[in-house]
């Protein structure tokens, strides 16, 4: 049986995501010269490899640890770049390259940048290969927060609220409550002010963990369903990739971090404080959260809720 990223179906959706495609491309093209030696770590396809060659890159190692490479390196001889790209089917925690590399691309990004837990290998891989002149693509990466309202997304949790054959499920609500999910948030579903959270300059970062305490205001009254995580990305100097609700649809969404089994009725200026952290577990990250409102600035919260 196929998994993950040896599924044609995985690749297809990375590669139909033409705002993806396009940025990175421009990307590539912007950062990549005639005659650098390059790293793609988590090739996939080898599109971002061929693209490299194409830049002008006289050397290209593609590092993936999936079965996939085996086509990525067929796809790279059916366009003439065979030459000049090296497959290496390895972990990236202890690759290691003949070479010293002018630019390490990755598109190591997973919903709300850190899931799938790919940077920390990366870092590693940036500490031991990369120039110390060089450039990493991409170069900045700024997770971003707001708290929203998402009745529809919301739907499994209060679900469980009902009767389902005269049968009570209650039971099911506050576990549902702490799982995170995936959505197209609209910007009208924003009811307060998108905040950082916290912003990764790939050149410096040491850890792929998050550990922050976030204060968020709402801006217009309405229910809150939780807080909704995504990322904006300055793939090169100049070329941007914005994942939030009002960029361009692309196939990564928002992450949804449910504010509890139940929505809160909020009003413009109503204060929350969020504490939420993610720590790499495999090729996953686990993440927890609490969740405070304060309606009166004069008295402590009035509602929390904690994932775990």
């Amino acid at each position: 049986m196929l998994h993950g990223y040896d599924q044609i179906g995985m690749h297809f959706r990375m590669l139909s995501d033409r705002i993806r495609m396009d940025t990175f491309q421009r990307a590539i093209f912007n950062v990549v010269k005639p005659g650098d030696v390059v790293c793609d770590f988590g090739t996939g396809s080898g599109v971002l490899a061929m693209l490299a060659c194409r830049a002008g890159a006289s050397k290209v190692y593609a590092i993936d640890r999936s079965n996939f490479i085996k086509t990525a390196a067929e796809l790279c001889k059916a366009n003439g770049f065979e030459d000049r790209i090296t497959f290496l089917r390895t972990d990236a925690r202890t690759a290691d390259l003949p070479e010293a590399v002018d630019v390490l691309i990755s598109e190591w990004l997973g919903n709300a940048a850190l899931e799938e837990n790919m940077l920390p290998p990366l870092i590693g891989l940036r500490d031991r290969v990369l120039k110390p002149e060089g450039l990493m693509l991409p170069g900045i990466v700024r997770i971003m927060a707001a708290p929203v309202r998402a009745s529809e997304r919301f739907e499994q949790i209060t679900f469980f609220s009902e009767s389902i054959c005269d049968l009570d499920f209650q039971g099911l609500a506050n576990p549902s409550a702490q799982e995170r999910f995936w959505a197209h948030i609209k910007p009208e579903e924003l009811i307060g002010e998108p905040l950082l959270v916290t912003e990764l300059d790939m050149r410096t970062v040491s850890n792929g963990s998050l550990a922050e305490t976030i204060s968020l205001q709402f801006s217009e009254q309405g229910l809150c369903h939780g807080i909704a995580l995504w990322f904006d990305a300055e793939v090169s100097p100049g070329v941007s990739l914005p994942t939030g609700p009002h960029a361009a649809r692309t196939h990564w969404r928002q992450v949804v971090f449910p504010i509890g089994p139940r929505a809160i009725e909020v009003l413009p200026g109503h204060q929350m404080e969020v504490k939420i952290s993610a720590h790499g577990a495999g090729t996953d990250v686990e993440w927890s959260w609490s969740i405070g409102v304060k309606t009166d600035i004069t008295q402590g919260f009035q509602y929390t809720f904690s994932s775990s």
